[in-house]
């Protein structure tokens, strides 16, 4: 008896398995800004065809002073959480349909550091670095844009297909995210972390496409720091590992030009290590994402403690102090000197 009621229950799930496979999926989105209980501001997105999976768009929520932290199906968050810009696959989106509720669930702004702004890559998607610098920090709310596969210049083709995404795009997700030009003034910090991907683009491109993202940034987060890292220089490829050093100094190079921060050092942090790596030898695992997420916090509070840093690289910013101090005396004992030479001859004639 028992075995004819498994039978039973596998057929009946098969059948259900076809009759979704053969569904076209037509489920409407509800967004909740869910700010307080008595909230019913609402935003809409529409999925439909048969996909494997749809993505999550950023929503025109606004919470003075609060950070979107994700969405949950229940107002109070007991319900199953969901990321900003994260996948659902068809099969979790069909059983809703024709509408599925999600709930904002939101932060308060960190009191030190204001609002935290993290981009990133598959580093980011796969070691969770951002999570672990924020950890590190004792951030109470941040926002992490990230995307596997892209990079300042990369395009990589989603729907619509005609739309590249690199990080300029993450960014303005973020601000989307981020809320009203009066809450986008309190983030004070954009951590964007690459580069991989960039070594498929020439120099002259890769600066280009920096002095873009930090045109927007200063337009979209007057009052954040912007800083840069390429973390993709631990492969042990010696070929990919040639490309990654010249995107560094790449990176380096639109740094300066665009008086931003480089985070020195982020690009080695793992030390070829394979106790850092996943099975694929080049994307980082939890122990990875750790170690780089560490060092991006010791940075970070570098920063926070001295508010006079400047965002241009310390290395380049020190050099050319102690330079202008060592050969500005020399230069006036110079010119001293030949003046007075041309006095001399002057008083010799």
């Amino acid at each position: 008896m028992r075995k004819y009621v498994l039978r039973f229950f596998i057929l009946l799930l098969l059948g259900g398995w076809t009759i979704h496979a053969d569904e076209e999926l037509n489920v409407t989105m509800v967004y909740h800004q869910n700010t307080t209980s008595e909230d019913t501001t609402t935003s809409t997105q529409t999925f439909q065809g048969r996909l494997e999976s749809y993505r999550l768009a950023p929503q025109p929520f606004h919470n003075e002073g609060h950070i979107l932290a994700g969405y949950n199906t229940k107002p109070d968050g007991s319900g199953d959480y969901y990321i900003p810009r994260s996948y659902m696959a068809y099969f979790d989106l069909v059983d809703h349909m024709p509408e599925f509720h999600l709930y904002a669930q939101w932060w308060p702004m960190d009191s030190t550091y204001g609002g935290v702004i993290f981009i990133g890559d598959s580093y980011s998607i796969h070691a969770n670095w951002a999570d672990y610098a924020a950890k590190e920090i004792g951030l109470s709310g941040y926002l992490i844009s990230d995307l596997g596969g892209t990079g300042f210049v990369n395009e990589i083709w989603e729907q619509p297909k005609d739309k590249p995404t690199n990080f300029e795009v993450l960014l303005e997700d973020a601000a989307i995210l981020a809320g009203e030009e009066s809450n986008r003034a309190q983030y004070h910090y954009i951590v964007v972390e690459g580069g991989y991907n960039d070594q498929y683009y020439e120099e002259e491109r890769v600066i280009e496409a920096i002095s873009s993202f930090v045109q927007k940034a200063r337009e979209l987060f007057p009052n954040a720091r912007i800083v840069v890292g390429m973390n993709g220089e631990h492969t042990t490829n010696p070929d990919v590992q040639l490309m990654m050093k010249n995107v560094t100094l790449t990176y380096k190079k639109a740094c300066e030009q665009n008086g931003i921060a480089y985070l020195e050092g982020i690009e080695t942090v793992l030390e070829q290590n394979p106790e850092y790596f996943s099975e694929d030898g080049f994307h980082p695992n939890q122990a990875g994402g750790a170690k780089i997420g560490a060092y991006t916090a010791a940075y970070l509070k570098q920063m926070q403690q001295d508010t006079t840093m400047p965002t241009t690289p310390i290395s380049t910013q020190t050099k050319g102090m102690m330079g202008g101090w060592v050969f500005l005396p020399i230069g006036m004992l110079l010119a001293g000197g030949l003046l007075y030479l041309k006095h001399r001859k002057r008083s010799a004639l």
